[in-house]
């Protein structure tokens, strides 16, 4: 910039007829004041970015009416849902928006595009990181056509595609639809990821589910429409396969279950499959206990998990022993009233242990 608002508003008489769409930052980030002047005493659109990082940065804006443009980045801001949030609160003040860029990679710049694609006080993006990549763990730099990108039609950042890529058995892992990804950002839930040198490396989601006839609050013995909408689950997690085993998932899970309003909600609910190894040991380290076992998602076998939010949850000492295989016998001993509470390797196969709730 050009320090302050007197060598700004001196430097923008030459600009003034040369057609510029909009000038980005011309002061320090903390001289909100200075934009306010810049902006009443010149015809030149002016765009905060610097300036803005968050909420309390964007109230200040529109309370003084300091831009006609912000430049909203993820990577500054905390993400896709603060984005969204920043975004809102400008589309009601009419100030038009940019998804700015920190160079990120395609993981990164995909979160990005969502963001802008998804408002029409979008009016321009600068997310340009992905061409500037050698080596790049996602492929968004085959859609640039510049000045423009043709984004294809799948849903998700890119990370689950890469991970699908690895696993042996495609079966484990039911991926987000983009319907379901689209409902996720648009307050239903929440969704957090880790990121090395501004690269999306894993991330990790929950969400209140619509409530339809596969709703996991009936496993729990729920019928009531105020107690199911009283239930989050834990969705999908994903961690790229060059940085698993460093505890990754148990690292986003924890953060997010800090996020969870518990004065809104009493159970958290999720699915695997059964031998889905590292998702079962993931799922009992955080306290869920199996409550179901069936046919879900189009004819694909899950177990069905449920964690209490509200109070610790303890069991009776009694303790039955079953492979995970036996599907007949762990419905019954569920009908029965046990819990599947962990599992452990037992000779060539794994068992599940079942206890009683003490309710």
């Amino acid at each position: 910039g050009w320090e302050n608002s007197a060598n700004t508003l001196s430097a923008l008489r030459h600009l003034e007829d040369l057609g510029i769409d909009w000038l980005e930052q011309p002061v320090d980030q903390n001289d909100i004041d200075g934009m306010v002047e810049i902006k009443s005493k010149s015809s030149i659109p002016q765009m905060i970015d610097e300036g803005i990082k968050d909420m309390k940065d964007m109230r200040e804006i529109i309370a003084k009416r300091a831009a006609d443009k912000v430049n909203i980045k993820l990577m500054k801001c905390g993400g896709i849902y603060p984005a969204m949030k920043l975004a809102n609160m400008a589309e009601m003040a009419g100030i038009e928006c940019q998804v700015g860029s920190m160079v990120e990679s395609s993981i990164g710049s995909a979160a990005g595009f969502h963001v802008a694609f998804s408002k029409k006080i979008m009016k321009s993006v600068e997310l340009t990181g992905p061409l500037k990549f050698s080596k790049d763990i996602g492929d968004l730099k085959e859609s640039y056509q510049i000045p423009f990108i043709q984004l294809n039609e799948r849903p998700g950042l890119g990370v689950t595609e890469i991970v699908c890529e690895a696993l042996p058995n495609k079966e484990i892992l039911q991926p987000l639809s983009e319907e379901e990804f689209s409902y996720i950002v648009s307050d239903n839930g929440l969704l957090i990821g880790a990121y090395v040198a501004e690269s999306l490396i894993a991330f990790r989601a929950v969400v209140v589910p619509k409530i339809d006839e596969e709703h996991l609050g009936y496993d729990l013995g729920l019928t009531e429409e105020a107690d199911l909408k009283r239930i989050m689950y834990q969705e999908i997690s994903n961690v790229h396969p060059d940085y698993r085993g460093h505890g990754l998932q148990k690292t986003l899970a924890k953060v997010i279950m800090q996020q969870i309003d518990k004065d809104k909600f009493d159970y958290l609910c999720t699915t695997v499959m059964p031998y889905n190894i590292p998702s079962l040991k993931d799922k009992f380290s955080q306290g869920f206990y199996i409550i179901g076992v069936k046919y879900i998602y189009g004819g694909k076998l899950r177990y069905v998990f449920a964690l209490n939010l509200q109070k610790k949850t303890q069991y009776e000492k009694e303790t039955l022993e079953i492979s995970m295989g036996d599907i007949e016998g762990q419905q019954q001993l569920l009908k029965d009233g046990f819990v599947g509470v962990l599992m452990k390797p037992k000779e060539d196969d794994w068992v599940v242990e079942y206890r009683k709730l003490i309710k």
